[in-house]
């Protein structure tokens, strides 16, 4: 009798599953791994500012205890009157609950669903979703897609279709920003979801987290502001927000339980769960109000904001002379998602280096994808690691990157090597 339900090989995490190869592959190559795949910017040299930094040590004697299951009461009116300063539904601070980062509120969130009933999502979209969606019903995750031909907005036909043909489809998950495209929904877009939501008897669970990186002129718009009456979850945290992804910090903000006594319910269980786990960690909930209210805070947002854009802007001219090669033009975040086209060299069936490296990849070519396959020739090539964007799903093939090298000169040698490898791919393609 197995000892669990599934096999390790049913979870999948691409963004740090290709740390795993990588590490596999580096004693063969001799070369430096430059770590392109996961969104720290601590590791591409970017620091805390003082300011942070010493509001956080002043803040740390009062944070060696438990905090309140739903977490710090202080932090939560806080946030709720930050909510309620946009437009749309306002909550109350009993609307929000803390967790270890928005991975614990995720998994947290597919473990008590019933599987019975399905939750939508958009494609490409944040992996973490789609394996736990599969876990959790014991079937393949049902998506939407994104229209390249309509500037990566929601296909409103192809997701009423599904609607139509998946009556037990009862959760409707947004990325915005999209994660890995960085696109961001149009208030039209977003007023069209909201239609068929309404339609379709949906709550809806809005993913934000990176709704303070986007880049000028672009607005970014939260489901908050269309969602009227309609039963939602935003889930936020600032992980992203700061350069402090280690402090695993996130939050749900349910919206309309008033309306909804199956959100009510379930906004209960997650509470009950997360009494189980007793709470979420203190630290960052005490320091969030005084860094979000800090006058400091907006104009390192802006300069943050700033240096992503002219490195989305670098990567956009520095691909331009390569034939085929498409940036995905980025208007928030900070990954970069690049369409390439399909190289032969890539559909080999056994690996094409040293004996050695041919039997270290012999499993994972067999059945990787062709980006993959690339990504893997590129790591071997020079070092880089990045993350097949085949792993998001759909159809799409060619790679996210990030734009956090700090460095510019280091940025710019990436991008070169870059620019290099794919060109000589394409003429390993005409040999």
């Amino acid at each position: 009798m197995p000892l669990t339900h599934h096999r390790a090989s049913d979870y999948s995490y691409p963004i740090r599953e290709i740390v795993d190869i990588a590490n596999l592959v580096s004693p063969h190559i001799s070369l430096p791994i430059r770590w392109e795949n996961i969104g720290d910017p601590v590791s591409r040299g970017h620091k805390m500012p003082e300011w942070m930094l010493d509001l956080i040590c002043k803040t740390l004697p009062e944070a060696t205890g438990y905090c309140p299951t739903r977490g710090v009461e202080k932090t939560r009116e806080f946030l709720a009157n930050q909510h309620n300063r946009e437009p749309g539904p306002t909550i109350q601070a009993k609307d929000i609950l803390f967790f270890n980062g928005l991975g614990d509120a995720i998994a947290s969130l597919m473990t008590v669903l019933s599987p019975n009933v399905r939750m939508i999502l958009p494609e490409p979209g944040y992996p973490s979703y789609s394996t736990l969606e599969a876990l959790r019903c014991e079937h393949r995750s049902i998506h939407y897609e994104l229209l390249a031909s309509n500037d990566w907005q929601v296909d409103l036909d192809d997701l009423e279709n599904k609607l139509k043909n998946h009556p037990e489809i009862r959760l409707l998950l947004l990325l915005q920003p999209s994660n890995p495209l960085g696109t961001l929904m149009s208030l039209k877009t977003m007023q069209g979801l909201a239609e068929l939501a309404r339609k379709y008897s949906l709550i809806v669970i809005s993913d934000e987290i990176y709704r303070e990186h986007v880049f000028e002129p672009e607005e970014f718009v939260s489901w908050q502001a269309v969602s009227e009456d309609l039963p939602s979850i935003l889930l936020k945290g600032i992980s992203k927000d700061l350069p402090w992804p280690g402090a695993r910090c996130g939050w749900m903000e349910f919206i309309n339980c008033q309306h909804s006594e199956e959100l009510t319910e379930l906004q209960k269980v997650l509470e009950k769960k997360k009494m189980l786990e007793v709470c979420a960690t203190t630290l960052p909930q005490l320091v969030i109000p005084k860094l979000f209210s800090d006058p400091r805070l907006l104009p390192w947002y802006e300069e943050s904001n700033r240096f992503y854009a002219r490195r989305q802007k670098l990567v956009q001219d520095v691909f331009l002379s390569v034939p085929g090669v498409q940036v995905i033009q980025a208007q928030a975040a900070f990954y970069t998602s690049v369409l390439i086209p399909s190289i032969p060299l890539c559909d080999l069936i056994h690996p094409p280096f040293t004996p050695e490296l041919n039997l270290v990849l012999a499993n994972t070519w067999k059945t990787a994808s062709s980006d993959t396959r690339f990504c893997l020739w590129l790591l071997i090539q020079t070092g880089i690691c990045l993350v097949p964007l085949s792993s998001f799903g759909g159809r799409l093939q060619g790679f996210r990157m990030t734009v956090l090298q700090k460095d510019e000169a280091l940025f710019e040698l990436l991008l070169n090597d870059l620019k290099s490898s794919l060109k000589q791919a394409q003429l390993l393609k005409a040999a």
